[in-house]
């Protein structure tokens, strides 16, 4: 650099370092930075710039979850005193209802499957619990003269099952036909038939 021209320069941190106590010295005296740019100005000697108050971040561990049903997204280390995130996200196949995640048996809240431990002070292990399969029923769709069903051939309890009646109009008048679902009458709505509990039979009948 000439002589009486000014120098600036960045300090960038490391990853995995912690800057906060930070000390930046141009030739023994202490300077501040003007949103992060370090300035000498009217240099009139070779400047010796030194760093202080850096040092390693602590690195704590994490035990992830073992369990079925589940996935767990997240990892396996974080820094002492920063924040964790992590998801959990259940199979289609399994219940969360009575799910409970924890992290060294604190019991976490989360949104939308994501979790949060906050300024962690100790290593990790996080468990989760209540994640059970869901019971599957078998649905038989029959088939007759003049229509199709269509829809799926399993159906999961406690939940809604939808399915949909074709007709041949051109043999058939549509709006005459009738479906019952374990010989109980079903109603249409929006082009299809939805029912909440579970069935194993399903039979149409047109007129």
């Amino acid at each position: 650099i000439g002589k009486n021209q000014d120098y600036s320069f960045k300090v960038t941190v490391n990853e995995g370092y912690n800057g906060s106590d930070m000390v930046v010295k141009v030739n023994e005296n202490e300077i501040t930075s003007n949103n992060g740019v370090y300035t000498v100005t009217d240099v009139t000697e070779s400047l010796v710039i030194t760093v202080e108050g850096i040092v390693k971040k602590e690195v704590l561990s994490v035990t992830a979850p073992i369990g079925e049903g589940f996935t767990f997204s997240g990892k396996d280390t974080v820094y002492k005193n920063e924040d964790y995130a992590f998801t959990i996200s259940v199979d289609e196949a399994f219940n969360a209802s009575d799910m409970v995640v924890k992290a060294n048996e604190t019991v976490l809240v989360g949104s939308m499957g994501k979790y949060t431990v906050p300024a962690v002070s100790e290593n990790i292990v996080i468990t989760v619990e209540g994640v059970v399969a869901k019971t599957i029923y078998t649905v038989t769709l029959k088939e007759g003269e003049g229509y199709t069903i269509s829809g799926q051939n399993t159906s999961y309890a406690d939940e809604s099952y939808t399915f949909t009646v074709s007709v041949d109009d051109t043999i058939y008048w549509a709006d005459k036909i009738e479906v019952f679902v374990d010989g109980e009458k079903v109603t249409l709505t929006n082009g299809k038939y939805t029912f909440a509990e579970e069935y194993t039979d399903i039979d149409g009948v047109a007129d």
